[in-house]
């Protein structure tokens, strides 16, 4: 047996591809049933799964024990899966078969804690598994062979002009991703990721980023992405050199959050719309505020309120903690909350060691379900895989990030 497939937890590489994968594979065909009702998308997450599966049973782990903090976010992440998941079954609400592969996943890697390097490679897959499927949906899109994603629900018109001048794109992008509200947040993503990496990696991923997020015109992943850059400067390198940093970075921190607030103040004081329905939900979660209204509740308020004429009516929050509460109580925000916040504490530690990079993802991924729901702890999806990457990660040396001179302890770049 190779001694890679043995050292390297390299069952990392098909779990941490699944989002993209299952993303793609709901993309091309949507809802239409391939195999016992299930279409694409999840057909291919299993085999993915099962990819993993094999990977893992040849795996050795030499590794040292969980810290607390990882063992805390192991536990209440699968708590958490294992509340949603029974809420929803007991509000006689659907969901698909893929929600059991988080509990899989996160048994795979308790019993066999992957290596650092195979993390850190897992999550390169990750992001290029996105670039892959953009630039698959925009091609075939454009040549009828699958959804054009400048035909989403929400596409509207394009919002910089200099694209429909030079370019003639007159419509926003949602891509495979079905909206422009869930693949702009994947544009900031790759590029705040991209930002944190160095070599062609970077160059690559983050000017990808920049494609996706222009194409899809997010006005609230742009906020998101400026407030990771804000971490990323005040906690590099050269603003750690200089003299009374930490009054330079209150001052980057007070002036772009004085930017920020007077744009939204003068230009956009309903964030896209978004505060009435933030009031909305916010009524809904009071009816039942501790167990929630379940998605059938929400089904119920999008049909009296379907009724009005002329209301446009959201069935989800637009915010992930406001999303969780309304549909499973204050039990389940709890929960969220605390994964949230192991999250930033263990990014927070890294801070210095990384020069921001982790915390800067994790700060993005926070401000961007903020203004949509983005993820549940329900499915393996895009953020919940990168927040379980971020609280396991032991952590890397930026400066050497992807560095081919250092060893694989230190970096993924002998397996890149």
């Amino acid at each position: 047996m190779d001694t890679t497939v043995r050292n390297r937890a390299l069952y990392l590489i098909p779990l941490f591809m699944i989002p993209a994968v299952s993303i793609f594979g709901h993309a091309i065909a949507p809802n239409q049933a391939v195999f016992k009702g299930q279409d694409w998308g999840i057909l291919f997450s299993f085999a993915l799964v099962a990819i993993a599966i094999l990977a893992w049973l040849f795996y050795s782990a030499k590794q040292p024990q969980w810290l607390r903090l990882q063992w805390g976010f192991l536990a209440v992440l699968f708590i958490a899966w294992f509340f949603q998941t029974t809420s929803t079954q007991l509000d006689q609400s659907v969901f698909n078969l893929t929600a059991f592969i988080v509990p899989a996943a996160l048994i795979m890697v308790v019993l066999k804690r992957p290596d650092p390097s195979s993390l850190q490679l897992a999550f390169l897959c990750l992001l290029y598994s996105l670039i892959l499927i953009s630039l698959a949906s925009l091609v075939l899109g454009q040549l009828g062979l699958m959804p054009n994603g400048f035909d989403a629900v929400d596409s509207g018109g394009s919002r910089i002009p200099i694209l429909s001048d030079l370019f003639g794109i007159e419509n926003r992008w949602g891509g495979p991703f079905g909206s422009v509200n869930y693949a702009a947040p994947i544009g900031g993503l790759l590029f705040v990721s991209g930002l944190t990496l160095h070599s062609l990696h970077r160059i690559t991923i983050a000017a990808s980023g920049i494609i996706v997020l222009g194409l899809s015109q997010g006005r609230t992943s742009t906020v998101a992405v400026l407030s990771a850059a804000v971490i990323l400067v005040i906690y590099s390198r050269r603003f750690q050199q200089l003299h009374f940093r930490k009054a330079f970075q209150a001052s980057v921190v007070f002036g772009v959050s004085l930017l920020v607030i007077s744009y939204i103040v003068v230009f956009d004081i309903t964030f896209a719309g978004r505060t009435p329905i933030w009031s909305d939900f916010f009524e809904l979660f009071q009816k039942n505020a501790l167990w929630g209204v379940g998605s059938s509740g929400v089904r119920d308020y999008v049909d009296e309120r379907s009724e009005v004429p002329g209301l446009f009516v959201h069935d989800h929050a637009h915010n992930v903690p406001l999303d969780i509460a309304v549909r499973y109580g204050f039990v389940l925000l709890v929960l969220s909350l605390f994964l949230l916040i192991v999250v930033l504490l263990t990014t927070w530690q890294k801070r210095l060691q990384e020069n921001g990079a982790s915390l800067a993802i994790a700060v993005y991924i926070i401000m961007a379900g903020m203004a949509e729901t983005i993820f549940s702890w329900q499915y393996w999806g895009v953020y919940l895989v990168v927040l379980f990457y971020l609280a396991i990660d032991s952590g890397r040396n930026v400066k050497s990030d992807l560095d081919p001179s250092l060893t694989s302890t230190e970096t993924a770049s002998n397996l890149v």
